[in-house]
């Protein structure tokens, strides 16, 4: 029976299994079939703005996305995402050293090291080489490469390697070492010419062992998969992106930093600012490059000045080598933009620096890519340090933010134009062409036609940046931490006003400034005024009511002065104390020291003595007997040294009669 029932009971529990899957199985059809019918997108984790403000557009017909427009600020991808990193990254002072330490551990013991003549001849590789001869790893310096390195030194590089017979790279340097070093790895290990690779992943197989060691802050060429290599022939730069090229090690020793002078500071300062830009803006970026573009934008803006004006400050430069490397983070995974595509071609065909361009079409270009992805600018404001900017007016934060990254070019002392960097009108044809097929250009917010590009081109070559005073203004009146002129407000410039609403803000400035004096002038009456005040109430009454309070208040907070008085009086006394037991300690030892020392002299001249009287060569002379004279022993001494009665002269007697200390 109770099998019987046993039974039943199991049929009856894979009876209602059976049934469960079923119904599972048929309402995940219906779903499917649904889903089929009317697509549906989730919506992503808030993120800032972007979740808030980006309205579902711009959708296909079966809403799927493709850019910017749908309620999120990055696109589906069937693939996932891909991040770029170094295998090893090293930071701060010292790193340097860590990095060879590191080689030596990987096996590297023979390396061709890549930098330019200037680096070199100012001893900036002598820090490196001694390092590398205390590791006992050999190394070969090839240090013909020029800024925007070219094909042919890349061919040069391949040569000496062989010849050399190294198993590794190290570049040390900014942007062009470390792009010819990426090169001259790539192309010894895959063979044929630097131009075959022209493009995006071409190369079959991965570089040599590259160490990449940055002296400035701003390509983040040390850790990203870009190589940029000109080619002399067609006066074209050669846009490499390419996986194989990431380095092994890279290194951000500020240290390495402190020497750059104020030009190549903003140059590759504001390099930096565009690949954060640029990154933050592309149509494959993702959470982790915003968050790196991000945060660098807001170092940049914050220390970017400081590196600038002030060189040796050790603190700007390190932040400045976080936020070149976070834009590098950013850009190596989200790629770039316009800005970068025609900047490649100014410096390729005009050999202009590539820092210098980018900062003067940065404005341009994102001034067209806010008509088309709006709603990104409000948090590019805030990361640039602009306050005050609401979620439901993107029109006007696109305004400041391009008001903002003019005043910074303009502070650091960027040219305004391409006017004044060279570049001629009739060549724009041939620049907006080559720009159209740059790879980087491929994740733009949008896609312009020839003559876009070439309308950017013609506004990058008139425009004006705004002056130094009015910069200086800008800032103070958002921070409202200085005056106009001084430039210290720590803010970034982002006022678009009229010159009424510039009025009203020096009014409102001068207005507070009246305030505080008038308040420091009360104050400073009350505190004149309280031992009067303290007389007139100590003989009211218990019942005076406020006179016996304000007694209390004021008696109250002349013993706190006091009280902290007598802290800082302690704290004086003990700190003397202290210190003269230091000294009498530091004199003790001095004297004992002193003592044996003394005791070890004489102990050592016993013992020459005994030594002497054991020879036979005479000893210590008898009490009242004459010494003899030295330069007299042996028969050795002229006359006049001797005397006329065979003594030294009264001089020298008088020298060596004195006791030894």
């Amino acid at each position: 029976m109770a099998t019987t029932t046993m039974a039943t009971m199991r049929a009856t529990r894979a009876r209602h299994r059976h049934a469960v899957v079923a119904s599972a199985s048929e309402e995940k059809q219906r779903s499917g079939n649904q889903k089929q019918k009317h697509r549906v997108v989730l919506k992503a984790p808030a993120r800032s703005v972007k979740a808030q403000q980006l309205k579902p557009r711009n959708l296909s017909e079966d809403s799927t996305q493709t850019a910017h427009g749908l309620g999120y600020h990055h696109p589906r991808s069937e693939t996932g995402y891909y991040f770029y990193m170094p295998t090893m990254s090293l930071f701060g002072v010292n790193a340097l050293g860590e990095a060879v330490v590191n080689m030596k551990g990987r096996g590297l013991d023979k390396v061709l090291v890549v930098t330019d003549k200037v680096l070199n001849e100012i001893g900036a590789v002598k820090r490196l080489t001694d390092l590398l001869d205390d590791h006992e790893i050999e190394y070969f310096i090839f240090d013909d490469i020029t800024p925007n390195p070219t094909a042919s030194q890349v061919r040069e590089g391949v040569k000496r390697l062989h010849e050399f017979g190294s198993s590794a790279v190290v570049s040390f340097g900014g942007g062009s070492p470390h792009d010819c070093a990426k090169a001259i790895a790539l192309v010894a290990t895959n063979g044929g010419d630097i131009k075959d690779y022209e493009g995006v992943d071409k190369s079959e197989k991965p570089m040599l062992p590259l160490v990449a060691i940055n002296t400035t802050a701003g390509t983040a060429s040390e850790m990203t998969r870009f190589c940029i290599i000109t080619d002399e022939e067609r006066k074209v730069k050669m846009a490499i992106v390419d996986w194989h090229t990431t380095p092994d090690i890279a290194v951000d020793d500020p240290s390495l930093m402190l020497g750059m002078p104020k030009g190549l500071t903003a140059a590759t300062g504001m390099d930096a600012l565009t690949h954060a830009i640029e990154a933050y803006v592309s149509t494959i970026s993702s959470p982790i490059t915003d968050a790196c573009a991000l945060h660098a934008i807001k170092l940049i803006s914050r220390y970017l000045r400081t590196a600038v004006e002030h060189g040796d400050d050790l603190q700007a430069r390190d932040m400045m080598s976080y936020a070149e490397f976070l834009a590098g983070m950013a850009f190596n995974s989200a790629s770039l933009g316009y800005v970068h595509a025609m900047a490649h071609q100014l410096g390729g065909f005009y050999n202009l620096p590539h820092g210098v361009c980018n900062a003067v079409l940065l404005p341009v270009v994102q001034e067209r890519n806010a008509k088309h992805a709006p709603e990104l600018f409000i948090d590019l404001g805030r990361a640039l340090g602009i306050e005050g900017l609401g979620d439901d007016d993107p029109e006007r934060a696109q305004a400041m933010v391009i008001a903002s990254i003019k005043g910074l070019s303009k502070s650091v002392g960027i040219p305004e134009n391409l006017e004044s960097l060279g570049v001629k009108r009739e060549d724009f044809d041939v620049l907006a062409e080559n720009a159209m097929k740059d790879a980087c250009g491929a994740t733009n917010p949008f896609q312009p036609t020839k003559q876009e590009v070439i309308d950017m081109f013609e506004q990058a070559f008139t425009q004006t940046l705004p002056c130094p005073w009015r910069s200086s203004f800008l800032r103070f009146a958002m921070a409202g931490t200085a005056t106009p002129g001084e430039g210290e407000g720590g803010m970034s410039l982002a006022v678009v006003e009229t010159e009424e609403e510039r009025e009203a803000r020096h009014q409102a400035y001068l207005k507070r400034v009246r305030d505080a004096e008038e308040l420091e002038v009360k104050l400073r009456k009350i505190q004149e005024d309280v031992p009067t005040k303290i007389c007139n109430t100590t003989g009211s009454t218990a019942g005076s009511g406020s006179g016996s309070f304000h007694t209390y208040r004021t008696q109250k907070r002349r013993d706190q002065i006091r009280q902290q008085a007598l802290e800082q009086e302690l704290k004086r006394d003990r700190e003397q104390a202290e210190f003269d037991a230091r000294k009498d300690e530091l004199n003790r030892i001095d004297e004992s020291r002193t003592a044996k020392n003394r005791a070890k002299r004489q102990k050592l001249k016993e013992k020459k003595l005994a030594k002497r009287k054991s020879k036979g060569g005479g000893g210590a002379p008898q009490q009242g007997e004459p010494a003899p004279p030295p330069l007299a022993r042996g028969g050795q001494g002229t006359d006049a040294e001797k005397g006329e009665d065979g003594k030294i002269g009264a001089a020298a007697k008088h020298v060596f009669s004195q006791p030894r200390q």
